[in-house]
């Protein structure tokens, strides 16, 4: 007997999640975060090759 039904109270039941659901949602998770860097990497590159290609002649280097 534990402390609530000492008091005269009722502890409810819960059902636990099954760990497949869990881990389906970090792998979901996961996935959205290296779907997002994709493009960003991309413009990240695009950038450096832009500027490293006519940053020079646009300083008249």
């Amino acid at each position: 007997m534990d402390g609530l039904q000492q008091l005269g109270i009722e502890g409810a039941e819960v059902a636990e999640e099954p760990v497949a659901k869990n881990v389906l949602i970090g792998v979901g998770g996961v996935l959205l975060v290296i779907a997002a860097l994709i493009p960003i990497t991309a413009a990240v590159i695009t950038v450096v090759v832009v500027v490293t290609t006519y940053g020079g002649a646009m300083l008249g280097l």
